[in-house]
């Protein structure tokens, strides 16, 4: 039903996604749903990468009730995470994803073989990066007072996690120094409460692997 390709024809199957994810009615879906604007917008970033990852959209017969299914399933799950998880356990954040077990893996400790391709594999996601920085930073939500700020600190964050790759030096708590350092404003804000300190860094390193996820494909892990 859809092509993969953008044509001048019909719309492909991501310009059709990317159509539905701008739609207002489906804002105001998520809007409604979740009863906070900050969870809509992580139910939104999170269903639009988890539906742009369709193995057959061929196989997708309304693509727009497709989306909002998986919304409001988005938004259940995501209501189930928002108790505050301790920044100084940050892996529990992260959880046991199959990309960062690789991520973790120092390049001097595989075998040479593996190693180069390795190598090989982060110099490409790094041009890659550049090459998609301008859709990358447009993926962020708006966040903060200066939500301009704030989507270049998450796109900063995530590249300087990207390069570290390459090494296989991927630390998850420097990325909370690295947040609060870039923009104390709002990560490290004088009187906020513990539990919208937690919620504030936990929705940006999500923001942070949402950005890694879109550029590392799962095949390539």
């Amino acid at each position: 039903m859809y092509s993969t390709e953008s044509t001048d024809g019909p719309l492909s199957f991501h310009d059709e996604l990317a159509r539905i994810w701008r739609d207002p009615a489906v804002r105001r879906l998520a809007l409604r749903r979740a009863g906070d604007r900050d969870l809509a917008e992580d139910a939104l970033q999170e269903t639009f990468y988890s539906v742009a990852r369709v193995t057959d959209p061929g196989h997708v017969e309304n693509l727009r009730a497709f989306f909002c299914r998986a919304l409001i399933n988005q938004i259940s799950h995501l209501r189930v995470q928002l108790n505050p998880i301790p920044v100084e356990d940050p892996e529990m954040l992260v959880g046991t994803r199959q990309e960062g077990a690789r991520l973790h893996a120092p390049a001097a400790a595989r075998p040479v073989d593996e190693a180069a391709v390795w190598l090989q594999l982060a110099a490409t996601w790094r041009t890659r990066f550049r090459r998609e920085r301008g859709r990358l930073m447009a993926m962020v939500p708006e966040r903060s007072s200066d939500p301009g700020r704030y989507r270049k600190v998450i796109v900063a964050t995530a590249a300087k996690i990207l390069y570290a790759a390459g090494d296989g030096h991927v630390n998850w708590a420097d990325s909370d120094l690295a947040l609060r350092a870039a923009y104390p404003g709002w990560f490290d804000e004088p009187g906020c409460t513990r539990d919208t300190y937690y919620q504030r860094l936990s929705r940006a390193r999500r923001e942070v692997r949402v950005l890694l996820r879109a550029v590392v494909g799962r095949d390539e892990l």
